[in-house]
């Protein structure tokens, strides 16, 4: 956490700009919650997994009890703030989209945003990026959006590369063109 942050929001306040923040919500001092409200107009709220298990798996060192504590502590002390949910999407957690984007809507979430995992040699972690899994992702991801739609929460869908362009599902390319293209790829 920065040094000093109830300073810097008491210092937003004064002079009346509004900020949006990012946050694990695995700590969230009373002091720090009430200069939110006044400051903080949006949320992003990360959140890899919605059971202990998973979470506390992806998140070694945090508590989701600690997670949901906290969470419920900003929404009553601080409801006007949009909260927007952040998820890195992996092997240990996509079986879980829909469940997250349940979870996002229950827990009055905005939207959910699917993130991809960087891979990188030194952190030896390949083997948890979606690339490796196209058909899983697909369901899931399927799964996710479309729950999304009856429920009204906005998902916000991975980015990706296909040959080195960027596409986003649902925004630059149908459903049925990115699924097409997954099937293709695989």
């Amino acid at each position: 956490m920065t040094k000093h942050l109830d300073t810097l929001l008491e210092l937003y306040q004064k002079y009346e700009i509004e900020v949006t923040m990012n946050t694990n919500l695995s700590f969230l001092p009373q002091n720090i919650l009430e200069h939110l409200s006044p400051v903080a107009k949006h949320l992003r709220i990360s959140c890899d997994g919605v059971s202990k298990e998973i979470y506390e798996g992806i998140r070694p060192g945090l508590s989701f009890e600690k997670f949901l504590e906290n969470l419920e502590r900003l929404q009553k002390c601080s409801p006007k703030i949009e909260l927007m949910m952040e998820t890195v999407i992996m092997r240990q957690n996509v079986e879980q989209i829909p469940e997250m984007v349940r979870f996002a809507w229950e827990h009055g979430f905005s939207q959910i945003s699917l993130n991809r995992l960087g891979s990188h040699p030194v952190l030896n972690n390949a083997k948890d990026c979606l690339t490796e899994y196209p058909h899983l992702t697909s369901y899931y991801l399927r799964k996710g959006i479309e729950l999304g739609k009856k429920l009204g929460i906005r998902v916000l869908p991975m980015p990706f590369y296909i040959d080195g362009e960027l596409f986003y599902e649902d925004i630059t390319l149908t459903q049925e063109e990115f699924y097409q293209r997954l099937a293709e790829d695989a």
